[in-house]
């Protein structure tokens, strides 16, 4: 398989894979592919192989942003609201708080709790 052939199927996926960006590089057979995150890649990467395509890939890494507000560099982050039953809460405070999740509100909803 070509660069060419690689670099067509990439852009392909840029069709239905709205979260994937593909940028090409100063060197003609190396791209630089950003996604959701590492399983994201990864089911890109494994999907390739199944179809014959022999690639080598790289470490990730984290691309960083300027908050336009602030003017600070930050990591990516994500906005979540999550409504659970109230014997769940404290499991999904422990699993965000892992993944370096910070509560901006807390409460019940309407007609529930004692």
């Amino acid at each position: 398989l070509t660069s060419r052939m690689i670099r067509d199927r990439l852009f392909k996926e840029l069709d239905r894979n709205v979260a994937l960006q593909v940028a090409e590089t100063a060197s003609a057979d190396r791209y630089e592919v950003s996604g959701r995150g590492q399983l994201h890649l990864t089911v890109l990467i494994e999907t390739m192989r199944r179809e014959g395509f022999e690639l080598e890939v790289g470490p990730p890494s984290v691309i960083y942003m300027e908050n336009e507000e602030t003017g600070k560099v930050e990591e990516p982050w994500e906005a979540v609201e999550v409504r659970v039953p109230e014997e769940y809460m404290g499991g999904v405070v422990d699993i965000l708080n892992q993944r370096k999740g910070e509560l901006q509100d807390m409460g019940l909803e309407e007609g529930e709790g004692l």
